[in-house]
C-alpha cells in the first residue's frame, strides 16, 4: 500500500517533457490525465457538473512549484490537494450541503464500474463521471467494506490496480476522508472526524465563488466558526445518524461574531437593536445537524424563557 500512496509529484511533475498540458475538462478528464502521467493508482471524490480548464506548466520549475502552479491555473487551491493521488482538499459543495445532494446525484450517470475479484484481491476502474460505493464494494469480498451513512450518497472516480482487499478499503477510505476500522467481520469507513472537519472548512472557504452572495458569505462564514471551535466528540454526536441533532452552547468570540455577522445579513440595524433587548445575542447555543448549515438559538428573559432560532 506504501507504494500506492507514493505522491504524484514525484511522479508527475518531475517529468523531462519541456511542457506538461492537461487539455481540460470534467473530473474524469483530469484523473485519466493525472494517470497517464503518473502510473500511480487514484481515487477521487467526484463532482460531475465541475469543469477544469486547459493548464500549461513549464519545465524549468522544480517539482513543488510545478504542482503549486497547476493547482493556480487549475483554479484549484481550495479543493484539491497537491498530491492528488487519493482524495481532495474540500467536500464537493453540493455533496456537502444535504439539501444540495439531489443536485449533486442526479449528474451522476450509470453507467457501472469495472470491479473484478479473485480470492482476496480486487481491482476496480470507475466509469462514466463516477460510480458510489454500492457500485465499487462487489458483494463477493471476502472481507465486506461498509460505510458511515454520510458516504452512502458519495461518487468516486478510481482507477486502482489489482490489490488486497485491506489496501482496497485503504484506498477508497483515503479518497472518502475516511478511517477504515478493521471490527474483525468486516472493514468499515468510518468518518474522520479532523479530516471531515479540515474539508468542511475548505469547503466553506470555496462556497461563496460558487453561489456569489453576501448571505452566502455569512452562512459559510458562520458555518466555519462553528465546525472550527466545536469539539470532535461533539460534532461527531451530530454526525451520527441523517437525522441527528445535538445542541451545544458557546461564547466563544469567533461563533457569536460570525453569529452576529450572520443576523446582519437577516435584520435591519434597528430590527437588530430590538432584538438586542428581547433576546441575549452575546452566548448562543447551535443547532448542530449533519447538514452542512447550522442555526443559532437564543433565550430572552421570562419564564418561560422566549426563544429566537435563526
Amino acid at each position: 500500500m506504501e507504494q500506492a500512496v507514493v505522491s504524484l509529484i514525484s511522479a508527475l511533475w518531475s517529468l523531462a517533457a519541456p511542457t506538461i498540458t492537461f487539455a481540460g475538462g470534467n473530473d474524469r478528464a483530469l484523473v485519466e490525465f493525472l494517470e497517464r502521467q503518473s502510473h500511480q493508482p487514484i481515487a477521487f471524490l467526484a463532482d460531475a457538473e465541475r469543469l477544469w480548464p486547459k493548464v500549461t506548466i513549464p519545465s524549468n520549475l522544480s517539482p513543488k512549484d510545478r504542482a503549486e502552479i497547476f493547482l493556480q491555473r487549475l483554479g484549484a487551491q481550495k479543493t484539491l490537494d497537491s498530491t492528488f493521488v487519493f482524495g481532495v482538499r474540500a467536500w464537493p459543495c453540493f455533496f456537502h450541503i444535504m439539501s444540495f445532494r439531489p443536485s449533486y446525484l442526479r449528474e451522476f450517470g450509470a453507467v457501472k464500474a469495472k470491479v473484478v475479484t479473485d480470492e482476496d484481491r480486487i481491482l476496480a476502474e470507475s466509469q462514466g463521471a463516477g460510480n458510489s460505493l454500492e457500485e465499487l464494494v462487489p458483494i463477493t469480498l471476502k472481507k465486506p467494506i461498509h460505510w458511515h451513512w454520510y458516504f452512502n450518497e458519495a461518487h468516486l472516480i478510481v482507477k486502482l490496480p489489482e490489490m488486497s482487499e485491506s489496501d482496497y478499503a485503504k484506498a477508497l477510505a483515503k479518497a472518502l476522508g475516511a478511517k477504515v476500522v478493521d471490527r474483525g467481520k468486516d472493514f468499515y469507513l468510518d468518518l474522520d472526524i479532523p479530516e471531515y472537519r479540515r474539508r468542511a472548512l475548505a469547503s466553506y472557504d470555496a462556497m461563496p465563488s460558487l453561489l456569489p452572495s453576501p448571505g452566502i458569505r455569512a452562512e459559510c462564514d458562520f458555518a466555519q466558526a462553528v465546525v472550527g471551535n466545536i469539539q470532535d466528540e461533539t460534532l461527531a454526536k451530530a454526525m451520527m445518524s441523517r437525522g441527528g441533532q445535538i445542541v451545544w452552547t458557546t461564547a466563544y468570540p469567533a461563533v457569536v461574531e460570525a453569529s452576529n455577522r450572520r443576523i446582519s445579513h437577516l435584520f435591519s440595524d434597528e430590527e437588530i437593536k430590538a432584538l438586542g433587548k428581547q433576546f441575549d445575542l452575546t452566548r448562543t447555543e447551535i443547532i448542530v445537524k449533519p447538514n452542512g448549515f447550522y442555526r443559532s438559538r437564543f433565550w430572552g428573559p421570562g419564564r418561560p424563557p422566549s426563544e429566537l432560532v435563526l
